[in-house]
């Protein structure tokens, strides 16, 4: 299949359908020239926390019990309250005033975000090394473009699920990265210069050199390792086990970043034998429950 990303440009801006890889931040508001989120940012630790407790809570919350929450992840007050401003600008989140607290909740805009966000991540460890059989190639025509867009495009289809093979190739195993380039390319202006094709592999060349041309498997080795050390650490019989399940979440919400989900074939071995999927869904079980109940504390506080 052939398609040319300008011609579903105004569909995909109309459903405003958000396949954000991770934290792509296609939010409402957001502008082709704005970055995306540090994941060690204090707005970046917001969404996680957003979409992690307060999207299956349900209800407002006080913005109190969200400042307590990010302190517990050693964000400082005023940096929270400028996440919570930030969050507001861009159409995440309301603030209700009652005296002098306010109270938070979600948009619509912010909901399917978190959702999209949320399911995406849940697919990425479920299917973790699984492959339909059909890859993703994009092209794009680069003449002209500014050096400093040639890498904002490099970037976004990276982290929309791209290796680039070369300055005007792409290619991607996942089945959602036409989609994620949609609207990558859209936000950039650059639909217009790009089409895309979906199919199996041919006979001829060496898929695996291809897989290892358009990513550094090295790079995500190393991820993986990090990832299965960094979530074993939170074991630690003194970790707060909202903070736990947090700081887990929050890694594997980024991982990805990193990780295109390589078929088990194509993909670097996973430290000590252990995959980073694995790892991820014995770990979330283990703090799902203990995590629910502070976060419950949290949220219920500032209602007393």
């Amino acid at each position: 299949m052939v398609s040319g990303l300008g011609e579903r440009r105004n569909a995909a801006g109309a459903s405003g359908v958000i396949r954000a890889r991770s934290e792509m931040v296609a939010a409402p508001g957001h502008r082709p020239e704005r970055r995306l989120l540090k994941p060690d940012g204090a707005r970046s630790l917001l969404l996680s926390l957003l979409g992690e407790f307060l999207l299956p809570w349900g209800r407002p919350v006080w913005a109190g019990s969200v400042i307590a929450a990010l302190g517990l992840l050693d964000v400082d007050e005023a940096a929270a309250r400028q996440a919570i401003t930030r969050a507001r600008t861009d159409g995440w989140i309301t603030s209700t005033p009652v005296g002098r607290r306010g109270r938070l909740a979600l948009t619509a805009e912010g909901e399917q975000l978190l959702r999209e966000g949320n399911d995406r991540i849940w697919e990425f460890a479920r299917n973790s090394g699984r492959w339909d059989g059909r890859i993703t190639l994009l092209t794009l025509t680069t003449t002209g473009l500014t050096t400093a867009l040639r890498e904002e495009v490099r970037t976004r289809l990276r982290w929309s699920g791209f290796g680039q093979l070369s300055p005007a190739f792409y290619m991607s195993f996942d089945e959602h990265a036409e989609d994620n380039a949609v609207i990558a390319l859209t936000d950039l202006g650059m639909a217009d210069r790009a089409a895309s094709f979906r199919g199996e592999p041919g006979k001829i060349g060496d898929l695996r050199a291809l897989v290892e041309q358009a990513w550094d498997l090295d790079e995500i080795a190393a991820a993986h390792r990090a990832f299965v050390a960094d979530a074993y650490g939170l074991l630690d019989q003194g970790t707060d086990p909202f903070v736990a399940r947090f700081r887990l979440t929050h890694a594997w919400r980024h991982l990805p970043l990193t990780d295109p989900g390589l078929p088990s074939d194509y993909a670097p071995a996973a430290a000590a034998g252990e995959r980073p999927a694995e790892v991820f869904l014995r770990l979330y079980a283990r703090f799902e429950g203990p995590a629910d109940r502070r976060w419950r504390q949290l949220a219920e506080a500032a209602e007393a």
